[in-house]
């Protein structure tokens, strides 16, 4: 610590406590700074000293960042959320990228950098202790222009919004007894436009054509067979994205690395499994995993015929789609219940959000709308977060936890309007502004015209049906 901040100005001396506080550390410091001084001392120092004062006295700032102690070559920052540090942890390699064009690459100025969360010993001037030190160490495992995170930080982190995250595995740090979980955060590839705002609100779900594991030749198309009939019931599903089968047929057979197909096809769920035909018996294991984490969300094996496949509507297609379904919709449920909303995934927040909605009870209900609130926060011109946000006022109501009838009607008017300005043609809001003139405003005139709205542009919208007959039956 610079001696400068131990004056007696502002009222601080030598003689504050010592406490924990929750911070978030920063170490960037330049990659091999002895080198390239050694090689041309004044060009080097004064490339050096060109961007750490740039950090020190734009970036950081702009990124609400704390600059605790200057260290030679390198810097110590305190963040308010580790958010923030990605943030500018991401700025300082572009800036450092920016300052080096035109420079041969063994003279070039570059950051390593470090970010790491935890109960840090401070006196509110410096910080001191093991949270500190593991910062440092996490900066010295980064390379060139990288930035490496523990995972406490990466906790906090969307992968969505705040870059891209790879697992390094348990890394030993010097002079640290344990190894740490480590991982590399690397730059953000979600824009937020409307397309792929659309896209984020919906997990992608892959279907691997199955693998025969005995039985004719003949029985290949079996497996293709299957996967084409999951695809077309998944994709009648508007919260779920399913790849096409010409972009998952060259995974058959193969040894499933999900890490892979998940880089490939951008897969959140991947379905997978083997049969074995015998004359007209065939048996199916299916496997639903989660290319997220690896693990396997859902298994079950089938025994039907080869007959009964071909038939319209068959019990196995339908059974697995609605298991796959029930088991999409509990994990994401569980992980939206389990960790902080910002650091989850656009799709899981939805997801978890209509499924917690429909729960009796009030914590869980309450989460719901919060998880909605999150998604309009990211995409505030996309129309499901506002139209779910009109549902939660009516099932509000419905369940009794309301005090003012017109004060949820309003606000429920007020977002299914906002989703329709948002998005004039989506079947569903029109179906939830059914919804809130039935079960709200008593107008049952106009919840007709907006069913059948729902209708004409979407035939297969099942609630707008649902709901639909219900306005009917309370005519009688």
């Amino acid at each position: 610590m610079e001696s400068s901040r131990y004056k007696a100005q502002d009222g601080l001396s030598l003689d504050l406590a010592l406490h924990y506080a929750n911070k978030t550390v920063m170490f960037a410091d330049v990659v091999e700074s002895v080198r390239l001084i050694q090689r041309d001392e004044i060009a080097a120092a004064s490339r050096i000293r060109k961007l750490l004062l740039e950090a020190a006295n734009e970036i950081v700032p702009a990124h609400r960042g704390h600059l605790l102690q200057r260290l030679g070559d390198g810097l110590m920052i305190d963040f308010a959320h580790p958010r923030h540090a990605a943030e500018c942890a991401s700025e300082l390699h572009r800036r450092a990228a920016n300052m080096s064009t035109g420079i041969d690459a063994d003279s070039r100025v570059l950051l390593r950098v470090g970010i790491h969360v935890a109960d840090i010993l401070t006196d509110d001037v410096a910080f001191y202790g093991h949270g500190v030190n593991l910062a440092a160490r996490f900066a010295a495992l980064a390379g060139p222009g990288e930035t490496v995170i523990s995972a406490a930080v990466r906790d906090q982190l969307s992968a969505d919004l705040d870059g891209e995250i790879t697992d390094l595995g348990e890394c030993h740090l010097k002079h640290i007894e344990t190894p740490h979980r480590a991982y590399r955060l690397g730059p953000r590839t979600l824009h937020g436009t409307g397309l792929e705002g659309e896209i984020a609100l919906r997990p992608t779900v892959v279907v691997i054509p199955l693998t025969l594991r005995s039985g004719p030749k003949e029985s290949l198309v079996v497996g293709e067979i299957i996967a084409d009939e999951v695809i077309t019931a998944l994709s009648r599903t508007a919260e779920l994205r399913v790849v096409s089968r010409l972009s998952t047929t060259a995974f058959r057979g193969r040894d499933k690395d999900l890490k892979q197909i998940r880089s490939y096809l951008g897969a959140t769920y991947v379905l997978s499994g083997a049969y074995q035909v015998s004359g007209n018996q065939l048996v199916v294991n299916i496997e639903l995993a989660d290319a997220r984490t690896s693990e396997a969300v859902w298994a079950q094996t089938y025994r039907t015929t080869l007959r009964a496949l071909l038939v319209p509507d068959d019990d196995l297609i339908a059974s697995v789609v609605e298991n796959m379904g029930g088991a999409i919709m509990a994990t994401e449920i569980a992980r939206t219940e389990s960790r902080l909303l910002p650091t989850l995934d656009a799709y899981t927040l939805l997801l978890g959000g209509i499924g917690l909605m429909h729960r009796s009870d009030a914590r869980a209900f309450n989460r719901s709308r919060q998880a909605f609130e999150q998604l309009i926060e990211r995409f505030p011109r996309y129309s499901a977060p506002y139209a779910y946000l009109a549902e939660w006022h009516v099932f509000k109501v419905t369940q009794g936890w309301f005090v003012d009838l017109r004060q949820e009607s309003a606000a429920a008017l007020d977002y299914i309007n906002r989703a329709l300005d948002a998005e004039p043609a989506d079947s569903h809001a029109f179906s939830v502004h059914g919804l809130v003139h039935t079960n709200l405003l008593r107008d049952h005139a106009i919840a007709e015209k907006s069913y059948d709205r729902a209708l004409e542009m979407n035939p297969n919208d099942g609630l707008a049906w649902l709901r639909r007959g219900t306005l009917r039956a309370l005519h009688g």
